[in-house]
């Protein structure tokens, strides 16, 4: 048996949040909310491409949408939350709705019981409150806490986290022995680039911005393709990194979108080729805004999935497949995803 596997795979994680993950930059009536909105719209239409080529992907769900309730979310409000010195970061401040009827923009458990009932996908954790683990005032405790807080109210409708994504990316190592303290499996790890390390909102870079910006068009910092031996690290956990953020549509700047797809697919196919791993991430509320082109441009990455698979044996896997997988072959034993 090889030491690693001898195929390439497609790993797609989602970060579903609503307005979790942006209401310290908008509120519910700012009109990018409309976006939110359509989500409902965007995820069964996301859902049925995924159907349609037999797709795998992991959903990284705020544990806040699970609740069916305000009473429910309290429930399961950690005890300890964090001391962010940037309050307009503190979730625990926010105007809900009483459930999903009333306020779609915070309440989701109809979408992930759709999520859930779809062939191969995953629900994973993007934690209880959306929980920044780079900003000052948060601490290990707080982390832990907020962590016990996603598990519980995702077992309580029979899932397990086995995978996490950290919002905003802010991976903080210190805490990857929390997750294998609770049963965390793998999370989503930057791209190997400067411009993608991990960091605070106040040590974003405008300069970083734009060249992250450019690099979705042009090939400024390489395919960021992951190698099988390269997904379990020391402590145990698996680290899938992220490839590419798929970007939505502009409707202005049809060649711009042409570029960005072939950088998709090319990076997709010589991860077939090369028998590497390639991750594609991005948000529901990216394709709430000129859905059909958005809807159009992943048909057409799906697509170039499902050639490579053809030709090259390359394999559609979730986070927790991909990590599975890769620890199976390291620990040299035989496990495999059609």
């Amino acid at each position: 048996m090889s030491r690693v596997p001898d195929f390439g795979a497609f790993v797609i994680s989602i970060d579903f949040e609503l307005l979790w993950g942006m209401r310290d930059i908008i509120t519910k009536d700012s009109p990018y909310a409309e976006r939110m909105r359509n989500e409902k719209i965007v995820i069964p239409r996301m859902l049925e491409l995924f159907e349609e080529y037999e797709i795998s992907a992991t959903w990284a769900t705020v544990g806040m949408l699970f609740a069916r309730s305000r009473s429910e979310f309290l429930q399961y409000a950690p005890t300890i939350k964090p001391q962010y010195l940037n309050n307009a970061l503190n979730p625990y401040q926010e105007e809900m709705g009483e459930g999903e009827g009333d306020d779609p923009l915070h309440y989701a458990p109809l979408l992930i019981k759709q999520i859930r009932n779809t062939p191969r996908q995953e629900i994973a954790t993007h934690t209880y409150s959306h929980y920044y683990c780079l900003e000052k005032g948060q601490n290990s405790q707080a982390f832990e806490a907020d962590l016990i807080s996603a598990i519980q109210i995702a077992q309580k409708q029979g899932i397990q986290l086995k995978s996490i994504v950290f919002p905003r990316n802010q991976h903080n190592p210190e805490y990857d022995e929390l997750l294998i303290k609770h049963g965390v499996q793998c999370f989503r790890g930057n791209e190997q680039h400067r411009i993608y390390r991990p960091r605070s909102g106040s040590e974003q870079a405008y300069r970083d911005k734009a060249y992250r910006l450019a690099d979705s068009y042009l090939n400024l910092t390489g395919n960021h393709l992951i190698r099988w031996e390269d997904v379990v690290e020391p402590s145990g956990l698996c680290n899938i990194p992220a490839s590419r953020f798929f970007r939505p549509y502009m409707k202005q700047g049809a060649i711009f979108e042409k570029l960005k797809v072939a950088r998709m697919t090319r990076s997709i196919k010589e991860a077939a080729r090369s028998s590497r791993i390639y991750h594609l991430w991005w948000h529901p509320h990216n394709f709430g805004g000129e859905i059909e082109d958005n809807l159009a441009q992943l048909r057409d990455v799906l697509a170039c999935v499902s050639h490579c698979k053809k030709e090259y044996g390359m394999q559609s896997l979730s986070m927790r497949e991909a990590a599975d997988l890769a620890e199976q072959y390291k620990y040299n034993n035989s496990l495999t995803y059609g």
